[in-house]
């Protein structure tokens, strides 16, 4: 999760109960206009929580290959081969 993301899930219900009649794309716009304005103290607390949210998701994803072994990376494709192989049907369409 970036910085921005960490931001936004902060302030989005604050933001919504201020502008209640805005559109969720239009929410989305103004809280990345926000941010954007936030002075270099404020914004760098937020990339220090993304920093530290990315190391512990890189320790907790080693933990889990450690015990279950490295996950394959599969694409949606793959996965309806392989549910198609299982039903017995060689091709998609």
């Amino acid at each position: 999760m970036n910085s921005y993301f960490i931001y936004a899930q902060e302030n989005r219900e604050e933001f919504k109960i201020k502008h209640p009649n805005l559109k969720h794309s239009h929410t989305s716009k103004e809280l990345a206009k926000a941010f954007k304005n936030l002075d270099s103290n404020e914004k760098s607390r937020y990339e220090l929580k993304a920093k530290r949210l990315s190391e512990e998701y890189i320790k907790e994803k080693e933990k889990y290959e450690e015990k279950y072994g490295k996950v394959e990376k599969k694409g949606l494709f793959l996965k309806l081969k392989k549910i198609q192989q299982i039903k017995g049907k060689d091709d998609l369409y």
